[in-house]
């Protein structure tokens, strides 16, 4: 079966497409290659290559999250979230119970709901971030940056659209392969809250998919063809089209490739420079994971066919 180019613009449930919009494509290479270090131990990150150092390291054990509250040397205020990397995190994930969110009206169900794990990931880290971030602003109230990958693109969501509410700090949040996170009433909430909202779908990342009944998209998507182009909050047709391949194909490798950070980065790089310093590093890394699945996939299809011929002498 040919594979057909998935589009994820689906993901947002939208009949018409959003007003044009333009990321700073400078600034997403930045808020990318800061969701990429977050992943790495405190001891390890080297965020002075991007120009920031870090202020803050936060991070709640019983839950697994984990981020950073770092500073550029220009005085850009950023806060980036980790994604999934444990088995803790792949519980949080599962949880796709909403649960009310701590801002916004409504009764019951028409209430702004948000995704339980997420929400529970969140919220041990809450006082902590939205106190650094008061005691930051205090002499100037600076714009803040927030960004995350995977399970930190959804934080970094929930991050955004609090500190906006709360501080009354104006917001920009670039997320890279997040899932969906809350309901459509969260979806308009959050819209209202943070309109400077980019959110990055790399071709086939199956993540950005799921959850997958009622819930919906945030901002404005940047979603990352096959083919090197990336395009801004694509419409109806072409939406109508790619979403095809989300009802064909048990296993498809490229949707488990597609969600690396690493392959956001590529993405970005005829984009932007900000992302060059770590392209060399992790380039051999990512080959070493590809190779490996690749070969994993060759070796269950030969275990399939052995099973097969061994079936059919008794059949």
């Amino acid at each position: 079966m040919a594979t057909i180019k998935h589009d994820y613009a689906t993901c947002s449930n939208m009949a018409k497409s959003k007003p044009e919009a333009e990321p700073d494509w400078d600034l997403a290479g930045e808020m990318c290659s800061l969701s990429i270090q977050v992943y790495e131990l405190e001891e390890a990150m080297n965020l002075d290559q991007y120009g920031y150092h870090l202020h803050e390291f936060i991070e709640d054990e019983t839950v697994g999250t984990q981020c950073i509250i770092a500073i550029s040397h220009e005085g850009r205020l950023a806060i980036s979230f980790r994604g999934t990397s444990d088995f803790t995190d792949a519980l949080t994930d599962a949880l796709a119970v909403k649960k009310r969110w701590i801002h916004g009206k409504g009764w019951l169900f028409f209430s702004p709901r948000v995704h339980f794990g997420f929400l529970n990931a969140y919220l041990p880290v809450r006082d902590r971030i939205l106190k650094s971030i008061k005691e930051l602003s205090k002499k100037n109230r600076r714009r803040v940056h927030i960004t995350g990958h995977s399970l930190g693109g959804a934080l970094a969501t929930l991050c955004a659209a609090d500190i906006r509410r709360t501080l009354k700090l104006p917001v920009t949040m670039y997320n890279y392969g997040s899932p969906r996170v809350g309901n459509r009433k969260f979806e308009k909430f959050y819209n209202k809250l943070v309109p400077d909202t980019y959110r990055f779908v790399n071709d086939k990342d199956a993540v950005p998919t799921i959850p997958k009944i009622n819930y919906h998209h945030v901002g404005n998507l940047c979603y990352m063809d096959n083919d090197g182009e990336i395009k801004v909050n694509p419409g109806l047709a072409t939406r109508l089209f790619d979403s095809i391949q989300d009802s064909i194909g048990f296993l498809d490798f490229e949707k488990l490739t597609d969600h690396l950070s690493s392959h956001y980065r590529d993405q970005l790089l005829p984009f932007t420079d900000k992302v060059k310093p770590l392209y060399g590093e992790f380039k051999d890394t990512v080959a070493e994971v590809v190779e490996k699945v690749e070969e994993t996939v060759e070796e269950a299809s030969e275990t399939v066919a052995e099973v097969k011929k061994k079936v059919g002498k008794y059949v």
